[in-house]
């Protein structure tokens, strides 16, 4: 169980664990995950973990040492995925990062805002605009952004790897007909 976690984590990552569970259950050909098939998944990530293959943050998954690549999600076939609290706050925080340094700053409010498109959303629910609120207070407690007033600004010493540019044909639905292949 731990190899195909780690595959799917591999292809997919950052991916909540809930989206591993789904791709492993439905690979299996399962209509729904039990608690024993849960539990199963979650007994392999961490056995993954262990072996150096996986790490987590929270309830989300990832390659070690894997660069944050921001995925438009307009065209996802796995409805999970579209879940504002499925999204990796470390993407969201790279695509945050991003888009300030690319704008050398912006408005809170439209910072928000062109974070959601950036994942595909046409619109921002109460639900995304948390969790990418959310982010930006991690941002800050870390110190990688500033806010002043309205305004908020990247800071040069960010601790957060941010890709060169948004590769927006990096769609999930692409790794969602990957996944099929490396999961028996």
């Amino acid at each position: 169980m731990a190899r195909y976690a780690a595959k799917v984590v591999e292809v997919e990552g950052p991916v909540h664990e809930n989206e591993v569970i789904t791709r492993i259950r439905s690979a299996w050909g399962l209509g729904r995950a039990g608690n024993r098939i849960r539990d199963a998944v979650l007994s392999g990530l961490r056995a993954a973990q262990r072996g150096g293959h996986v790490e987590a943050a929270g309830s989300f998954w990832s390659k070690p040492g894997e660069t944050i690549c921001v995925r438009d999600r307009s065209e996802v076939r796995s409805i999970t995925l579209r879940k504002p609290e499925h999204i990796p706050p470390r993407e969201i925080e790279a695509a945050i990062l991003q888009l300030l340094d690319a704008n050398f700053g912006a408005a809170r409010d439209e910072l928000v805002s062109a974070v959601a498109r950036l994942f595909g959303f046409a619109s921002t629910s109460m639900q995304l605009r948390s969790v990418i609120e959310a982010s930006l207070h991690g941002l800050l407690s870390q110190g990688a952004i500033e806010i002043q007033g309205d305004q908020v600004k990247g800071v040069r010493a960010a601790t957060i790897a941010v890709p060169a540019e948004v590769q927006p044909d990096r769609h999930l639905s692409k790794t969602d007909q990957r996944t099929s292949e490396v999961v028996p």
